[in-house]
């Protein structure tokens, strides 16, 4: 349960993994999820980049490429978006 995760690197174990034939998938099964709300450019920081991506989009539909900048994922753009961002402004994560 990931509710109310603003800041965090999750370490996620992989098994049972197979191709779309069946077989199984080799290798590193363990991989690391960063999460930082209002990083819309997935760059590990919250910075004037994101509030610029997310005030380009305001009041435009969300959709599979943008849905991103959605930050308080009321399902469209708008200034709670830019307020989401903002309040996390130089909040970073990195992982492994």
């Amino acid at each position: 349960d990931l509710f109310g995760v603003q800041e965090s690197c999750l370490a996620v174990t992989l098994s049972g993994i197979s191709d779309l034939d069946g077989n199984a998938l080799e290798g590193d099964a363990n991989i690391h999820v960063r999460v930082l709300a209002g990083d819309v450019t997935a760059n590990g920081i919250v910075n004037l980049l994101d509030f610029q991506a997310v005030k380009n989009l305001l009041f435009q539909s969300v959709n599979g490429a943008n849905f991103r900048s959605d930050v308080n994922t009321s399902g469209s753009f708008n200034i709670l978006d830019l307020q989401a961002v903002k309040s996390g402004r130089s909040h970073s994560v990195s992982c492994p």
